[in-house]
């Protein structure tokens, strides 16, 4: 599932699933509301956050406060926002290095202080 990716992005996107035969899955959903981005992050087996910019990180430490393991860059602020939490990747654009990590991620959500985000 892949949500937020909408204009000329959710186009291209949308052209490279069909290219590769990912339809059945791949879910684009646009913009969520609050409740269903939630329950989204609450059952997923995992949330990929593939960012080379952010201003804070938000999604990963939501997703975390769900309990839901984080797969990441360790780019910008994202490692400080996650405590070191998460499972990082080095190189955002290595393919392989994402499924690598997506194969053997650690669960360290327990180790999280969500207490300075109040």
């Amino acid at each position: 599932m892949i949500s937020g990716v909408n204009g000329e992005s959710r186009k291209a996107l949308e052209r490279q699933i069909r290219d590769r035969g990912l339809e059945k899955e791949i879910t684009l959903t646009g913009f969520v509301e609050n409740a269903e981005r939630n329950a989204i992050y609450k059952y997923s087996r995992a949330f990929l956050f593939p960012s080379v910019f952010e201003g804070f990180g938000m999604p990963p430490i939501e997703a975390m406060l769900f309990g839901t393991v984080v797969i990441t860059t360790n780019k910008t602020c994202i490692p400080e926002v996650t405590q070191n939490k998460a499972n990082y990747v080095e190189d955002p654009y290595d393919v392989k290095e994402w499924i690598r990590v997506m194969l053997h991620p650690k669960n360290r959500i327990g180790e999280m202080d969500f207490t300075v985000y109040d």
